[in-house]
């Protein structure tokens, strides 16, 4: 079985993969995917380069935050590569279990290869506290980063399952997730 987890940033994406990772599924993180092929996939540091001018996170961030034109750019360069690794590690793990934690949706390497499609979602206050508290950031910060994401009904839209995490804590979605889980092979531990 593979299962896909979903959601804007900051609504529990993470938390629910390692839950459901340490039931024995394997995870996939399609972030740290994307990081470590910025650091070993020559061509997509090229594609990166000649779009960008450059690799630094906080550069490309500037670029895309007013320009949707380059945001969707941004999303065509990586999702390709991205995609391509999450298929050849499905690939190389068939009949396992499989999570795959992936803040962006996309459709081929992704939704094509899940079984079931997990959201997290909470509210945009509960968001920004998270951000604040997570990553050190002023709310205006925490609001521009969660601007070049797709809104919560997108999200929302795709899941087989949609978790509201906005009142829960960690054991809270481990319950969730055990009676997620319970029907597709135990409790998550």
């Amino acid at each position: 079985m593979i299962i896909g987890i979903t959601g804007r940033m900051a609504t529990g994406k993470s938390t629910a993969a390692s839950i459901i990772s340490k039931k024995g599924f394997l995870l996939i993180d399609a972030d740290s995917l994307y990081h470590g092929l910025r650091e070993s996939s020559d061509e997509m540091k090229e594609d990166l380069i000649e779009e960008f001018g450059g690799l630094s996170s906080a550069m490309i961030f500037r670029q895309i935050k007013d320009d949707r034109q380059k945001k969707k750019r941004l999303d065509e360069i990586t999702h390709k590569y991205v995609a391509a690794e999450i298929k050849r590690i499905v690939g190389g793990n068939s009949g396992k279990n499989i999570v795959i934690d992936a803040p962006v949706p996309v459709r081929e390497g992704f939704l094509d290869i899940c079984d079931v499609i997990l959201v997290t979602d909470c509210e945009i206050e509960c968001q920004v506290e998270r951000l604040g508290s997570r990553n050190g950031i002023s709310k205006r910060e925490a609001l521009e980063r969660m601007g070049i994401q797709d809104g919560r009904d997108y999200y929302t839209a795709l899941g087989d399952l949609v978790v509201d995490t906005g009142r829960m804590d960690e054991n809270d979605l481990r319950i969730v997730l055990d009676i997620f889980l319970g029907d597709r092979g135990g409790k998550a531990s």
